[in-house]
Parts: structure tokens; sequence; C-alpha cells
């Protein structure tokens, strides 16, 4: 299952979380502990905010040792429609920050990054087809998210649309490309809508 879902700036010195959703009983657990909601939203913000530096820290350090990298050697780089995408994981150990251990995956598009934070046992060759997915829809959409990142602080709702078919309750999918094609429709559908 997927914990949660976050969008943030790469490029701002302090990272800026753009868009974040939490899945699973995480107001629920609040509720049991007898901790005052806001107190909660407020630990949980800071929580995803840790995660965001820790992946814009993880992607300054992967560009760091690419543009130092010797003469004959390739550092494989995906690219689609000449748009690099690089992405990358890493684990969460128990209490960092959060109760369990969790799992990391994110991808960069321009300068947004898109990031996954997974159960421990969770498919993650999955959570990365899904991330690609929404990263490569997002991008088609939002064509130039350097220079149109307000413009997806304003689309929240879109974004929060697309989250709602592609992890809907933030349980991944198998997906073949039938199943690929009619969530683009359903998609397509939304936002012509909106």
């Amino acid at each position: 299952m997927v914990f949660a879902f976050l969008c943030h700036s790469i490029a701002a010195t302090p990272v800026r979380l753009l868009y974040s959703a939490v899945y699973g009983e995480d107001m629920q657990t609040a509720l049991k502990e007898n901790v005052p909601v806001e107190d909660f939203r407020m630990t949980r913000k800071e929580q995803l905010l840790q995660i965001a530096c820790r992946v814009q820290s993880e992607v300054g350090f992967r560009k760091g040792a690419k543009d130092r990298v010797l003469k004959g050697y390739a550092i494989r780089d995906e690219s689609i429609d000449g748009q690099s995408f690089e992405k990358g994981l890493f684990r969460l150990s128990t209490d960092d920050p959060f109760p369990t251990p969790k799992t990391v995956i994110w991808q960069v598009s321009d300068n947004c990054t898109f990031v996954l934070v997974c159960e421990q046992d969770e498919n993650r060759i999955l959570a990365e087809t899904i991330l690609s997915f929404i990263v490569q829809y997002s991008h088609a959409h939002i064509m130039n998210m350097d220079q149109k990142m307000a413009e997806l602080l304003l689309k929240g709702e879109w974004l929060s649309s697309v989250l709602q078919v592609m992890l809907n309750n933030g349980q991944l999918m198998f997906m073949n490309s039938k199943v690929i094609k009619q969530l683009e429709k359903q998609l397509d559908a939304i936002v012509l809508s909106k």
C-alpha cells in the first residue's frame, strides 16, 4: 500500500512542498492516540517535509556525482521525448520519521520531484511503474514544470483526481496496456471537465 504521495520543488533551497496526499487510517490513528488533530497534521507535514528534504539531498548528490563521472563510464539516463526523468529509491528505517519502515520511490521531471512513500513490503517495480505513469501524464498536461510550478499549485484538484484514478485509496493496481488506455480515457475525461 502507498502511504503517501508528494510533489515538491527541486530547485528551491528550502524545499517547497507543492502537493501531498496521505493514505490509510491517518486521522483514525490520531483519534486513537488522543492527539489533537491539528498537532497530528503538523507532525505529519513535518515528516513529509523531512522526506522531501531527503529526496532533494539524494537528487543533489546524484547530480553532483553525474557531473564528475570519469570519461569512459556511462550513467543510464532514461529519456522520453527528449525529456530526462531521473529516478531512485531508498528505505526508511523504523522511527525515521514514521513508526514503521517505509520505502521511498522518487522521480524527477524538470524542477519537480514526484515521490511515493510505500510500505516496506510493497511491490517496488509496480510502484515505480505507476509513479512513472503519473509523472508522464502530469508532464504531458503541464508541459514545462519549471515555468508552470504555480500552475501545479493551482491544479491541486486536478492532481488529486489523477491520484484518485491511479492510486485509489493508496492501492497499487497491476495494469496491462488495455487497463492503462482505459485509465487514460478516464483521466482525459476528468481533465476536460475541470
